[in-house]
């Protein structure tokens, strides 16, 4: 074999391994990018949901106490 052949091949592995190497960079990267972006969307999802209840029911909690003070008879809210 001659030399030229072992350069050329040498420069072939580098540049394969090179190629694997930023290959699995991106699929890293993109891999955890999407498992950033799950992790936000849940943790947004259940904070809504978490404030939909808090404030569902302070709406529920406050207006059965104005029906109650209308209907007992005393000053109504304002």
């Amino acid at each position: 074999m001659a030399p030229a052949d072992d350069v050329t091949r040498g420069a072939n592995d580098v540049t394969r391994k090179m190629a694997d190497d930023v290959t699995r960079k991106m699929v890293d990267d993109i891999t955890w990018k999407m498992a950033d972006d799950v992790t936000r969307k849940m943790t947004d999802d259940v904070t809504r949901k978490m404030v939909d209840d808090v404030t569902r029911k302070m709406v529920d909690d406050v207006t059965r106490k104005m029906v109650m003070t209308s209907r007992s008879g005393h000053c109504s809210p304002a």
